[in-house]
């Protein structure tokens, strides 16, 4: 007799004697039993950076590359929409949320009120920009794969959507009102938290955050041009930051001093430098005391050269002697001497 024919009797045996019932509770049940701590392997502890009032500090977490591997098996993609189908998922999955949880309440137990939140969105701003996943991004697949919180966690490393994302999260689980800012033009993502007229993003009724760089709060990035970005909303009617002057006040001064010429005066430039610490705002340029001195002393010979070559053609010895001694001393060449 054929196999199938075997299973066929046995199963029309146990239905006689009323066990198939009992077969398939133990099926069901050692399937819901699954336990996903088995994947609580390749632990690692990872450190995470942030700024608070003016002050460096760091905290730490044990992450687990099993737990990291098994999110990442999943696809994220979208047929109709990618709220629901990409969004929703990445915040409402069991394991990530079980995994995110002992983390987002070590901070919770640590910090009150705005400082929370402040922590937080400087944490995750602190974490490595991946420079490789943008470039496969930009060049490659515009649209690349979303993490899961857990997975940028672990990874400490992330793009703008990755770390917006994690962001996001973690102020929703601590019920603050917060929505993502999706730009599809410029492809880019930023978070916003709720926030009076006066701190807003573009009438919004939110603050907006840049989570791929550190940086003030309602600093709203300039490469976004005039696109207005679709709004996801996670969290209506949680809480909100409310008290943002110092933030916006910081932004205003930075971005005035930031346009200013080349060369500033030394206490500008001294309040510049005190900006970029208290943030953590990353420059392209970074001149140390002795070379903004330098600098400075430059900027004056070249002002003063400017100053003797604009007087009439004759002029007293004691200026054309300065005149030669600053045309000797940066080697400038000259029609007449």
């Amino acid at each position: 007799m054929k196999k199938s024919g075997i299973v066929i009797i046995l199963l029309l045996f146990l239905l006689v004697c009323g066990c198939v019932e009992s077969v398939t509770d133990e099926y069901i049940t050692s399937e819901e039993s699954f336990n996903i701590s088995v994947y609580e392997y390749g632990a690692k502890y990872e450190m995470y950076d942030y700024v608070l009032n003016g002050g460096d500090y760091r905290t730490h977490y044990t992450c687990y590359k099993g737990i990291n591997d098994y999110l990442s098996t999943e696809e994220h993609t979208y047929y109709i929409s990618d709220v629901d189908e990409i969004y929703m998922e990445l915040f409402e999955n069991k394991t990530n949320n079980e995994y995110m949880s002992g983390f987002i309440d070590e901070l919770d137990n640590e910090f009150d009120g705005d400082e929370l939140a402040k922590v937080i969105i400087s944490l995750v701003q602190n974490i490595e920009y991946d420079d490789n996943k943008a470039y496969v991004i930009e060049n490659i697949d515009p649209y690349g794969d979303y993490f899961y919180p857990y997975e940028t966690l672990y990874r400490n490393i992330g793009v703008c959507s990755d770390k917006s994302i994690l962001m996001a999260y973690i102020l929703k689980e601590l019920d603050y009102d917060v929505v993502l800012f999706d730009y599809d033009i410029a492809n880019h993502m930023a978070v916003g938290i709720k926030t009076n007229r006066r701190y807003d993003y573009k009438n919004t009724g939110y603050a907006y955050i840049e989570s791929t760089v550190p940086s003030m709060i309602t600093w709203g990035s300039a490469d976004m041009g005039n696109e207005i970005p679709d709004i996801i909303y996670l969290n209506e009617g949680g809480k909100g930051l409310y008290n943002l002057k110092e933030e916006y006040n910081d932004m205003k001064r930075f971005n005035e001093i930031d346009n200013m010429p080349t060369v500033i005066p030394k206490d500008v430039y001294n309040e510049w430098v005190e900006l970029i610490s208290k943030y953590h705002i990353e420059v392209s340029y970074y001149l140390e005391e002795e070379e903004y001195n330098c600098l400075e002393k430059e900027h004056n010979d070249m002002k003063r050269l400017d100053e003797i070559d604009a007087m009439p053609e004759y002029v007293s010895e004691e200026i054309y002697n300065e005149w030669v001694a600053l045309v000797s001393k940066y080697h400038l060449e000259d029609n007449y001497y």
